[in-house]
């Protein structure tokens, strides 16, 4: 609990120090993460319901691991589809989804050029 009630005590105040000095509204933050935060929030209550609909109680943890990485890796998604959705909705904007995409383009573009056709030698 020290851990959780010192972080509620420092973010607001390293959250306001740093838009004192940088010179930042609360609207121009929140114009950036509204995207991150909405995704999660969608995150969180996908998973939680996955959660809620296959918990057994009486399943030993061995028996619930198959739910546990079927929870992490729809939680994957839901954030990731959410994420680029809101980043559609926004128009775009230049950020880490931007960044994100080329990355993923140009090593997909990398790998289709050293995988080799079928029946090209």
């Amino acid at each position: 609990y020290a851990y959780c009630l010192a972080t509620i005590v420092q973010v607001p105040y390293a959250y306001g120090l740093a838009m004192h000095l940088l010179h930042l509204r609360m609207r121009e933050i929140l114009l950036v993460l509204w995207r991150p935060l909405l995704a999660s929030v969608l995150m969180v209550v996908v998973v939680r319901l996955m959660v809620l609909a296959l918990h057994d109680p009486s399943a030993s943890s061995m028996q619930q691991l198959p739910y546990l990485l079927s929870a992490i890796v729809v939680g994957a998604l839901v954030y990731i589809g959410s994420a680029y959705v809101f980043w559609r909705l926004a128009g775009r904007p230049e950020g880490a989804e931007e960044h994100v995409l080329m990355t993923v383009r140009n090593r997909l573009a990398s790998w289709r050029k050293a995988t080799p056709v079928d029946g090209a030698n």
